[in-house]
């Protein structure tokens, strides 16, 4: 096992249990926001809420000390196999620029950057500075994208800890520009273009002007362009295959007019999987990193790659589990957890296990979710609390208490995706995972 960061080394030298870290690194700047503090006051970060060194070291033991028995086991090695997956479908002349915003969509942004570099990613990407911010503190030194909006009061910082931004107009350029040469440096941007998403970026009817005018800002160096796909997972729908071609009609425009732009990107992961075309420079891959297709549970690219396909598929990375912590045999017509919404039919076993939507767990899996025990689906029965959760075990024979549950993850010949979930409440996998919440300690198992 590796393990990342002093407060993990230090926990390792005071005890000699199974080495564990948390989602975010101690030493990058930890954004649990348990006992909040500015961190201007620390001379560090943008200003934002977030806990101070100190205070994450003192959460650091707690969460790693824990004896808890709901956990998050993330798979580095998943992680490396993901990202080499990527390389070996986009091919050697193109780039990985590995997407860890929401703190790496769950699984903990600096462990899963290590992982991802280790496996040959030669860009990381952020949605805000305080992310990025976190990943510098880290000592990782490899290129690094926001690729959200920012605000002017947070450009100081972005260009003080090397951060490539994402600009989506010339007025936000510009001001970036200012202050880069206040601060007596140059500060690089990726130009995002608005080529449908209607969400960030230059409307494409005045890109190319924009763009143009970009190198003739002093303190501002061009360093990319890039667009974001309304829908790469469905390529079918015909709305990629617009964006990419009105994309290559602006940088045809910049360049005609003898704009140098070094790196072009379009991709995310419905992109690399779905769109061989569309690949350019550097890919954004983000959920396929963690293991799953955007388009869904059983979906399956051009490219031959699905979810949880073993060990030429995309391998999930996240495994959610916990322990049966009572079983108890209850009579026909016993209401189930809050309001009764459950009445048992028969005799039945039922199972309690300590998770609940406080941890992540939709409260939407209530009568409706399964979780596996002993390599079998049970039934989520009655309502999904904060804390706790009833499962129906009656056709499990042997369920003991102390028995390990999985919520999300295989067990035995059966498993259950984040994507599975997502598909029962009406939602995906990107938000199952960054729904697991922060008091679920991680433990990491595998290398870089």
């Amino acid at each position: 096992m590796t393990i990342y960061g002093q407060a993990a080394l230090t926990i390792v030298g005071r005890s000699q249990q199974k080495a564990r870290v948390l989602p975010c690194d101690v030493e990058g700047c930890i954004a649990i926001c348990w006992k909040q503090c500015s961190l201007s006051q620390q001379g560090e970060g943008t200003g934002s809420n977030v806990t101070t060194v100190d205070e994450a070291g003192a959460l650091a033991w707690a969460m790693a000390d824990s004896r808890r028995g709901t956990r998050a086991t993330v798979d580095l090695d998943a992680v490396g196999h993901n990202v080499r997956l990527v390389r070996r479908t986009i091919g050697p002349d193109v780039g990985v620029m590995a997407v860890l915003k929401a703190d790496a969509y769950g699984h903990g942004a600096v462990p899963v950057a290590r992982a991802c570099l280790a496996a040959g990613a030669s860009w990381l990407a952020v949605a805000t500075v305080d992310e990025g911010v976190a990943l510098r503190r880290a000592g990782i030194d490899a290129s690094l994208l926001l690729i959200a909006p920012t605000f002017p009061e947070e450009y100081a910082v972005a260009v003080a800890h090397d951060l490539s931004v994402g600009v989506g107009s010339l007025g936000m350029a510009a001001e970036l520009a200012t202050v880069a040469r206040q601060a007596g440096t140059v500060a690089r941007v990726h130009v995002e273009v608005d080529t449908g998403l209607n969400r960030f970026g230059i409307p494409a009817q005045r890109a190319v002007d924009e763009i143009a005018a970009l190198p003739a800002l002093p303190g501002l160096a061009l360093e990319g362009a890039y667009t974001h796909f309304v829908a790469s997972e469905t390529p079918q729908g015909g709305s990629a295959g617009a964006q990419l071609a009105l994309f290559r009609e602006i940088v045809d425009g910049a360049r005609a007019r003898g704009i140098y732009i070094p790196l072009l990107h379009a991709s995310n992961s419905g992109g690399v999987l779905e769109l061989p075309g569309a690949h350019f420079d550097l890919v954004r891959p983000g959920i396929a990193l963690y293991g799953y297709h955007p388009a869904g549970p059983g979906s399956r690219s051009e490219s031959g790659l699905e979810s949880g396909s073993g060990a030429d598929g995309l391998r999930p990375v996240m495994t959610l589990s916990t322990r049966l912590v009572r079983v108890e045999r209850v009579p026909p017509g016993a209401g189930v957890s809050y309001n009764g919404t459950f009445r048992t039919a028969r005799e039945s076993v039922l199972g309690l296990v300590p998770l609940g939507y406080g941890d992540g767990l939709p409260r939407l899996l209530s009568n409706r979710g399964h979780m596996l025990v002993r390599g079998r689906r049970c039934p989520i029965v009655g309502r999904v609390c904060m804390d706790q959760t009833v499962l129906d075990l009656t056709d499990v024979p042997g369920a003991a208490m102390g028995d390990e549950v999985v919520a999300i993850g295989r067990q035995g010949e059966e498993r259950i995706g984040a994507d599975d979930i997502g598909a029962l409440v009406g939602t995906n996998a990107y938000e199952v995972l960054c729904g697991i919440a922060p008091r679920v300690p991680r433990d990491y198992v595998g290398h870089p």
